[in-house]
């Protein structure tokens, strides 16, 4: 999940789409746009581990 700046109904909506993926069994890793944007090999690492463990 990439994440921007957001209103507070977007944050309460995320907030529920996370809860109902953790229910279903996955887990949800959230980064920042700018994390994307400037660092993608370290989020692409982060993701990595996450599907290694």
């Amino acid at each position: 999940e990439v994440d921007g700046s957001q209103h507070l109904e977007q944050a309460e909506y995320d907030a529920e789409r996370t809860k109902y993926f953790k229910s279903k069994g996955y887990r949800v890793l959230r980064f920042w746009n700018h994390q994307v944007m400037r660092d993608l090999d370290t989020v692409m690492r982060v993701i990595w581990e996450e599907v290694n463990k």
